[in-house]
């Protein structure tokens, strides 16, 4: 009994993580983390999620001893991730599948590395920088200007993940990236606005989804979790804006306008 009491607070932690892991808000990862301990007979469980990890507990059906906690290593947006985590959770809160097979289909789940291929990936960065200059006034020769710094843009970010431990630095390098192809070009052609271009170009990689998720953790109490994740989305947003003003910045120096 305490064997499996343990494998369904284990697997409880698992869904939490998924779901922190694949951009989800931190009281639903609470929330499915709750109702998976309780299909699964533990007493009064005790659910706290941060950005950073998942802690639980339970007053009776567990061991004594048994207090669990799974760290966050990485954080990112999947939205079929975390579809796929809640259709296996309410599957199994329905009755429909063993905590043994629950288990088993997170850990495939959070193993499962396969993302959007890097070609498609740049076709849709260079699509969403052209649109967002048409919106914005830019014209065609904007768009196609905001469309060659989406590829720049993809094409940096996407080499560095890789390699960089840090986001701010992924991010500090793909707004260098971006205002360094909206001068060239603009500085050669003669045409085009270099403001639009540039903010533009930053679009793909704003922090709009993790401020949504700040605000809403904030108003539904999680205070603490709200407050981490507004602070990383303002870093993220800030390196992008030094990147850019970095190389800006080296042109003004060197005689450019902006």
């Amino acid at each position: 009994m305490e064997q499996r009491a343990a494998l369904v607070a284990d697997t409880a932690m698992l869904a939490g993580t998924l779901i922190l892991e694949n951009g989800g808000e931190t009281y639903r990862a609470e929330e499915t983390a709750l109702r998976v301990c309780l299909a699964g007979g533990i007493v009064d469980p005790e659910i706290i999620a941060f950005p950073t990890g998942i802690f639980v507990s339970g007053n009776q059906g567990l061991p004594d001893e048994k207090h669990g906690f799974m760290r966050v290593h990485r954080s990112s947006v999947h939205l079929a991730k975390l579809e796929r985590t809640n259709a296996y959770c309410r599957r199994y809160v329905a009755g429909e599948c063993t905590v043994e097979q629950l288990s088993t289909d997170l850990t495939a789940l959070r193993a499962d590395a396969r993302t959007v291929p890097f070609p498609l990936r740049v076709l849709l960065s260079a699509l969403i920088t052209a649109a967002f200059a048409v919106m914005l006034g830019g014209g065609v020769h904007g768009a196609w200007m905001a469309l060659l710094c989406g590829i720049a843009l993809r094409l940096v970010t996407d080499g560095m993940e890789k390699s960089a431990n840090s986001a701010v630095s992924v991010n500090m390098a793909g707004g260098a990236a971006i205002a360094l192809t909206a001068v060239l070009l603009t500085h050669l052609t003669g045409r085009g606005d270099l403001d639009v271009i540039i903010v533009s170009s930053c679009m793909p990689i704003l922090p709009g989804l993790a401020t949504l998720n700040a605000v809403r953790d904030a108003m539904c109490g999680d205070l603490v979790s709200g407050s981490a994740r507004l602070l990383k989305a303002l870093l993220m947003g800030v390196s992008l804006a030094a990147g850019a003003g970095l190389v800006l910045a080296v042109y003004v120096w060197l005689g450019g306008a902006v």
